[in-house]
């Protein structure tokens, strides 16, 4: 087997054939997006669904800090926390900080 080659490319340098000035074929997009996100978990997709919930809930908390507030959830405060959380955990996690963001915005003050 033969070592792959990479190469070193100036992206500026780039363009489009001239038969593509349109950019991407929408079918063969929509086809590679369909194959592609039929490869991501189910729990992967529902946990990122629920991170863009969240995100969207709270936009003045970074996404780094809302990723550890998810692993301290699913693992508490520790150091391996955030690295061996699995994605189950911070699913469970991500739905118990949505719903308790939701319930404390709709209680009237």
């Amino acid at each position: 087997m033969t070592a792959p080659v990479y190469l070193d490319v100036d992206p500026r340098t780039l363009r489009l054939p001239w038969s593509r000035r349109d950019g991407a074929d929408p079918a063969k997009l929509a086809r590679q997006i369909n194959l592609y996100a039929a490869m991501i978990p189910t729990v992967r997709r529902e946990l990122l669904n629920v991170l863009a919930e969240l995100s969207a809930a709270m936009p003045d908390v970074r996404f780094g800090q809302l990723i550890t507030n998810l692993s301290t959830l699913a693992r508490g405060l520790s150091a391996d926390g955030l690295w061996d959380a699995e994605d189950e955990e911070l699913l469970a996690a991500a739905r118990e900080q949505l719903a308790y963001f939701t319930e404390q915005t709709a209680k009237p003050e």
